[in-house]
């Protein structure tokens, strides 16, 4: 005991009041509980040898009781600890010399709870971890922080405990009341689990039962939907690449191999895309390990023979008179074999006569002379995105606009969200039965609410409903029969069809009725 002390700390050992005023028995810490029990009248002492060794169950929660304390905060805020948590003890009047046992029988003694030392332990916290809280516990080590000094709460765990600004009421595991500046929030399952088992931070849970109502200063206003209307060129990835090569482009007879092979292109590298890919585009690694799916390989030809062959050859493509494994065969390109080109942009460097002219000749020749037909402006190297077509794709893409506006006109809101909601009234029924919600003052447990859906019904969403009796009114004002009683033509005269009345009542339990919103 110390001298002009009012406060000290002890540990709960009982919080079952027998009156349920959020009474306690409490142990202090800084004194044996031996000394303690001196202080118990002769009437109320359990004797063991002549010794007493404790208080007899008729005399504990009364006023014989020196380990009873009550609760410092008012009866209407029941915040009661747990058995084997700490608590804050308050003896109004201050010990002196003359008072040895004063403050353990005096009956105006009260506790205040403790705070635990991480609000992942606000379900209990033992005593002996909660001291780290108060200056019996300078060798406990404290726990880890939400935040570093500064820092910002990380996003999965932001919202499960009330911000600074704001008053809160928490509850034992994932309930509390957020009383914010001006929101209002009811919540239960904000996290599944506070004290995750792997020792890290809990994690929101975004599917809660939730009910929050608020006010707000000003609105948004969203008005009528927009249609706007966007174009933009497409330009898809090649699906075949067609490359034709001249065997010996030094040749001076006029006489030629050529080669063409078509590659199935399956890569996704932005080199293959038909806006990037051009003559020259170094695809070298892309195609050695591409499929050759077709292949023209010509004897010794004369050059208008070996022109109309590679020409015949990318037109037939091009009609898609061949496919390969069911693909479409566009959009493909059609160039020269990178090598043959690279050959014909040196030997246009060079300014002396010789093989290297001819070869350059001979290529330029093919070159201009390969084309779709004899009207195409892309000869030796060109992309066909469908027949006849060198033209990229246009999309027309429709785009909903809703234009929102801010109106300085208050507004309030309430929102009430979970998996299933019920609406129950102790006086309705539904052709299913009546729902008894007897012994159910402390709360409904999962296993009846889970009965209780099978004697509520679906709620109705209103626009769902309305489009389907809109088109049952248009069908029964339009429909005409064919000869006197037979049933109606299936296609009303304004082109309403009975199979779709038919199909939007075969989905109205999903689209119609809110399975979990129901009524009783």
């Amino acid at each position: 005991m110390e001298l002009n002390r009012i406060i000290y700390f002890g540990k709960v050992l009982d919080n079952d009041d027998i009156d349920r005023l959020g009474r306690l028995r409490v142990a202090p810490l800084d004194e044996n509980q031996k000394v303690i029990e001196v202080s118990i009248p002769e009437k109320c002492a359990l004797k063991s040898n002549g010794t007493t060794v404790g208080i007899k169950d008729s005399c504990k929660w009364t006023k014989d009781d020196p380990f009873l304390v009550r609760p410092l905060l008012p009866f209407a805020l029941n915040v009661t600890p747990k058995t084997d948590e700490l608590v804050m003890l308050v003896y109004p009047i201050a010990q002196n010399s003359h008072s040895t046992f004063k403050r353990y029988t005096d009956n105006f003694k009260y506790y205040v709870p403790m705070s635990p030392t991480t609000p992942n332990r606000a379900g209990f916290e033992n005593y002996n971890v909660t001291k780290g809280n108060t200056p019996l516990g300078d060798n406990i080590k404290q726990s880890k922080s939400y935040k570093e000094v500064g820092g910002v709460i990380p996003k999965s765990v932001f919202g499960l405990f009330p911000e600074p600004d704001d008053n809160a009421i928490l509850g034992r595991g994932s309930t509390d009341i957020i009383l914010k500046e001006d929101d209002l929030l009811l919540r239960a399952g904000k996290t599944l689990n506070l004290v995750p088992s792997d020792s890290g931070q809990p994690r929101v849970y975004d599917k809660r039962a939730f009910l929050q109502m608020s006010v707000f200063k000003s609105r948004t206003v969203i008005e009528r939907a927009q249609q706007t209307e966007k174009l933009s060129t497409q330009y898809p990835n090649l699906s075949y690449l067609i490359e034709w090569d001249i065997v010996n482009p030094e040749n001076e007879q006029n006489v030629f191999r050529v080669v063409v092979r078509v590659y199935e292109i399956k890569s996704n590298d932005e080199k293959i895309n038909t806006k990037n890919f051009k003559v020259d585009t170094n695809v070298d690694t892309i195609v050695s390990s591409s499929k050759i799916v077709k292949k023209l390989e010509t004897d010794a030809v004369s050059f208008d023979d070996a022109i109309s062959q590679i020409n015949n050859f990318i037109n037939e493509w091009n009609n898609a008179k061949f496919e390969y494994g069911g693909k479409s065969a566009f959009p493909f390109a059609f160039r020269p074999a990178r090598p043959l080109f690279l050959k014909w942009t040196d030997t246009n460097n060079l300014n002396s006569a010789g093989p290297e002219l001819i070869e350059g000749i001979n290529i330029s020749r093919f070159y201009n002379n390969i084309k779709l037909n004899s009207g195409a402006k892309d000869f030796g190297f060109g992309i066909l995105y469908s027949k006849d077509t060198s033209t990229p794709p246009i999309k027309k893409t429709k785009t909903s606009i809703k234009p929102e506006n801010i109106s300085s006109k208050p507004v309030t809101y309430g929102v009430l969200g979970s998996d299933k909601i019920y609406l129950l009234s102790h006086e309705s029924a539904t052709q299913k039965g009546s729902i008894d919600l007897r012994d159910t003052i402390y709360g409904i447990k999962e296993d009846k609410l889970s009965r209780i859906q099978q004697l509520t019904e679906p709620m109705v969403r209103g626009e769902a409903l309305m489009d389907l009796l809109n088109l049952i009114v248009k069908f029964m004002i339009a429909h005409v029969h064919p000869y006197h009683g037979l049933p109606p033509v299936p296609t009303a005269q304004d082109g309403t069809l009975a199979s779709d009345i038919l199909q939007k009542i075969l989905n109205s339990n999903q689209t119609i009725l809110n399975q979990n919103i129901r009524i009783n």
